[in-house]
Parts: C-alpha cells; structure tokens; sequence
C-alpha cells in the first residue's frame, strides 16, 4: 500500500514529485541497481517521480517506478522527439509524458529541480554536481543523498557543508535507497504541516474565477 503523506493531499503541486539525478554517462551494475531501488520506493510511496529524460541511473529509477505501478515524467534538454533519440541519444521508453525543452542539459536541470518537492542524488560527476548546485541555489524543500553511490554524491555532504550561504534546502542523507526516500518524506511532511500546505484555502483569483463559471459546472461537482 501507497505509503500516506501530508503531500498525498497535493497531487498537482512539486510536493507530489521526487526527482532522481545522478550518473547518466559513467556507472556500474551496482549503480543501477541501486537507482531501481530508488524508483521503486518512490512509486511504492505513492509519489511522481521526475528524471531528467536520460540514461543510467535515472533510467534504472524510471524501470524501478514504471514496474511498480508508478508515474514517471521526463524532463528532456532536447526541442523534439528526434533532437532527444539522435542529438542527445536520450531514452524514450518508461516515461510516462517528456516534456521537451529546447535548453539543453545544463538549462533543463532548474526545470527539474523546480518541479519536484525532493531531489535524490546518486554517482554522477559534473553534470551531478550542477544538479546539485541548482536544487541548493532553489531551495528545493528536500535534497536527499544516496551515501555510497559512487562518484560526486558521495561527496555532496562535505561539499553542502562548505557553503556559508543557505537558501532553505533540507539534507538528508542515508546509504539505503529505500531509508532515503523514508527520511526524505518525513522531512517534507514536517515542512508541509509547518507551512500550513496540506489543505490551502482557494485563494481570491480562483474564487473570483469560480464565481464567474458557476452557472456552466456541474451541479454536483464539489472540487475547488
């Protein structure tokens, strides 16, 4: 069973989504396996998972959710479906929608980290490593490390810990897939419940909007 968050309650919003990054050019079999894993926990906690549309490890998680019944979107550095295959040489399968881009891999990374609630790093090596500076620079909510993965993740508690500026990111850190995405969550329900997220109020352009089309909805729909 889908594990129960505060963020359950926000479907369409970031905190519905986790984003894995990490190694797409150089890994390893063990590398893999662990991003499965990865994807796995983030479909089994009822949770979108988000991938920069590439290969290796954010692959592996896209197979790990996709076989375990869950959502996967792709956020592509290419401007179309044949740039992404043969410029980028990107994957399209186990994704459930690719959102193309046109920016590149270095302009798509904020793309990704804006969109999700928590960004999980394993391996990688300078691609990795401006991930990781982009979810730091935007504050995502939470930023979970894989310890033990392998190449500059396995370094991004000491580099954090150098920073002297702080824009709000949460870490956690753990060397078990499965613990990670447990630890994450928790951490990004506390932020929920202590920013007063799991049940916002309509605010006055929606109300204003809804007043409008009340005449042509459903009479029995109770959504917002």
């Amino acid at each position: 069973m889908p594990r129960k968050t505060l963020s359950a309650d926000l479907p369409d919003s970031r905190y519905h989504w986790i984003a894995v990054l990490g190694a797409a050019k150089r890994f390893d079999d063990r590398q893999l396996k662990l991003g499965y894993q990865l994807g796995k926990t983030v479909a089994l906690s009822g949770k979108g998972l988000i991938t920069g549309a590439t290969t290796g490890i954010p692959l592996a998680a896209a197979v790990g959710a996709k076989d375990h019944g869950g959502q996967v979107l792709g956020i592509s550095p290419a401007e179309n479906p044949s740039e992404h295959t043969r410029h980028f040489a990107k994957p399209l399968h186990f994704h459930d929608i690719i959102l193309y881009t046109g920016l590149g891999n270095d302009g798509r990374s904020p793309m990704i980290v804006r969109s999700a609630g928590i960004a999980l790093f394993a391996g990688g090596e300078a691609g990795t490593l401006q991930e990781f500076s982009a979810a730091w620079l935007n504050g995502i909510p939470v930023i979970g490390i894989l310890e033990k993965s392998g190449g500059i993740s396995d370094q991004l508690m000491e580099i954090a810990s150098s920073f002297k500026t702080r824009f709000g990111s949460r870490l956690v850190a753990s060397d078990q897939p499965k613990f990670l995405v447990q630890k994450c969550l928790n951490e990004l329900d506390t932020q929920i419940r202590d920013a007063d997220l799991d049940h916002p109020e309509p605010d006055p352009a929606t109300l204003a909007v809804l007043k409008s089309l009340a005449t042509l909805r459903p009479k029995d729909d109770s959504s917002v």
